[in-house]
């Protein structure tokens, strides 16, 4: 179920009494599956019928290690054994969540109060602390806000936006103000207060803006205040665990967030870093947070002016939001984008999602017609055609492509042919990819595609012809799960419904199925 990348994140956890991190992976796994099976048969685990022993026995262990990992996530002092541990209890919250699924206890809303958080906050935010935010969008769908405390609600607003990137919404929720008159209520009130300033200070920091606070310093403050030694009696403290707790965790978040933030990629070497940040700040608003193999291929240099890239990236992982801060970078130097897709539907795909990414800037694409006009090589800012179109409007006027800098091939697997194809597809494309260099000699080239296995041999082949760094980004990490299985049917149970399709047919005249037999096998 889970990538080479994730299941080393996963084996890296702490090792529990009977239970060693190596068989982790297998555990997550066959719990997932089981359940999901169960809910398959009958909706709801509580209800199913069958020898449910094993089930509940995996559910125990996951729940076991949910909260064993979740306390070991605030004491332990290395970052990655720490990330691990959180991965791990965030997963199996989502696995103990899941289980519950269609029973009384999915409608539960979500609480946040003096002595505790509700499981489906601090899963969500353990992802982030594993340095996973996808994960934590999808536990955050786990939240479910209903409640007339003012405090309780803006909070928990405030952590699930902060959880799914919606950062100019935190800003916008209103100020809470503090109650004096001495209560447990009011005292826990005062620090959530605190906590929730914190949350729109680290928004607006994660978007470039003034904030009135230091949010870590809030988070720390606020911890402090939460706990209170208890005098003759040793190390004993009293503790408002709730918010102590939540502060805990936020500020281990604030400390990914803050690493990953878009904001704080450095300006590629070239760029004026004025012009980066307000270019940086535009896209935060929609896309703040970056993903480990968007960090990691910009720590090599990705973005840099005269670097070109080979990406063959899982489909999901973000090939995408590489491609737009590279058009960002290039944008900045200067220079123009050819942006290739195999179809039209993909062109007018693309060209949607860029214009909504650079909404300022002129992004022309391809419409179809076979009719070129003399405006149409004068090139705008980013230009999303075909590789046919592409090569044909080289060769119309080769002086089009001289102020191009970013050459960017979409499912660039069609430069090689499949077997048996008699198309031009590959050749055309291979020959606008060799022309545009020979055109353009100095412009960086990106190849993007899931389905290439040999990423390195052909970022070689890239360098060999443009004389320049290929970088080959083939991290097999992606954001989501993958559970390959198989559904087994009892041959007499395939027989017995070949006999009833027989039987039926000779009774109707019409050539598909009835539909009333189709809803009462489905």
């Amino acid at each position: 179920m889970f990538d080479i990348d994730t299941e080393e994140l996963i084996i890296n956890a702490p090792d529990l009494s009977g239970l060693e991190s190596k068989a982790l992976p297998k555990l997550l796994t066959k719990a997932y599956a089981q359940i999901s099976a169960a809910r398959i048969r009958v909706g709801n685990i509580d209800e199913f019928g069958g020898d449910t022993e094993e089930l509940e026995g995996i559910i125990s262990e996951i729940q076991r290690l949910a909260f064993t990992n979740e306390a070991y996530v605030s004491t332990l002092r290395n970052k990655k054994d720490r990330a691990s541990a959180a991965f791990v209890a965030g997963t199996a919250h989502q696995l103990c969540y899941l289980s519950k699924l269609n029973s009384n206890l999915e409608n539960k809303v979500t609480n946040i109060k003096p002595r505790y958080i509700s499981s489906e906050v601090s899963a969500a935010l353990l992802f982030l602390i594993a340095e996973s935010p996808a994960d934590a969008a999808e536990a955050s769908k786990a939240i479910k806000i209903d409640t007339p405390d003012i405090v309780e609600k803006n909070l928990l607003q405030s952590i699930k936006l902060l959880i799914t990137g919606e950062l100019g919404k935190i800003i916008s929720l209103a100020d809470l103000e503090y109650c004096i008159a001495p209560s447990i209520k009011n005292a826990s009130d005062a620090l959530y207060i605190s906590i929730f300033k914190s949350i729109k200070d680290l928004a607006r920091l994660l978007l470039g803006e003034i904030f009135e606070e230091d949010p870590i310093v809030t988070l720390k403050n606020v911890i402090s205040l939460s706990e209170q030694s208890i005098e003759g009696i040793g190390c004993a403290k009293s503790i408002f665990s709730g918010p102590s707790y939540l502060a805990k965790l936020l500020l281990l978040t604030a400390e990914f967030l803050i690493h990953s933030a878009v904001i704080n990629i450095n300006s590629p070497v070239g760029i004026i870093n004025e012009n980066w940040s307000s270019v940086m700040r535009s896209i935060a608003k929609r896309r703040p947070y970056l993903w480990r193999n968007h960090l990691k291929s910009i720590e090599d240099g990705y973005l840099n002016i005269g670097t070109s890239s080979v990406i063959s990236f899982p489909t999901g992982a973000g090939k995408s939001t590489l491609c737009e801060l590279k058009i960002a970078a290039t944008f900045l130097n200067n220079k123009k984008t050819i942006f290739l897709a195999p179809t039209l539907a993909l062109v007018d795909q693309t060209a949607k999602s860029l214009e909504i990414a650079f909404p300022n800037t002129k992004i022309e694409k391809e419409s179809g017609s076979d009719i070129f006009e003399e405006s149409m090589f004068e090139l705008p800012a980013i230009s999303v055609m075909t590789p046919e179109r592409c090569l044909a409007l080289m060769s119309f006027e080769p002086s089009c492509v001289s102020e191009v800098g970013l050459f960017i091939f979409d499912e660039c697997h069609l430069l090689h042919p499949k077997e048996n194809d008699r198309s031009r597809r590959a050749i055309d494309s291979m020959l606008c990819l060799l022309n545009f260099n020979n055109l353009s000699p100095y412009s960086d080239i990106v190849l993007l595609s899931a389905m290439i296995k040999n990423g390195s041999e052909l970022a070689r082949w890239i360098e060999s012809i443009t004389k320049r760094l290929c970088l080959s980004l083939d991290l097999n990490w992606k954001p989501t799960r993958q559970l390959r299985g198989c559904v087994l049917y009892r041959k007499d149970e395939i027989s017995s419904l070949d006999d009833i399709l027989i039987e039926t047919r000779k009774n109707v005249s019409n050539k598909n199925f009835p539909s009333l037999k189709k809803i009462c096998f489905l």
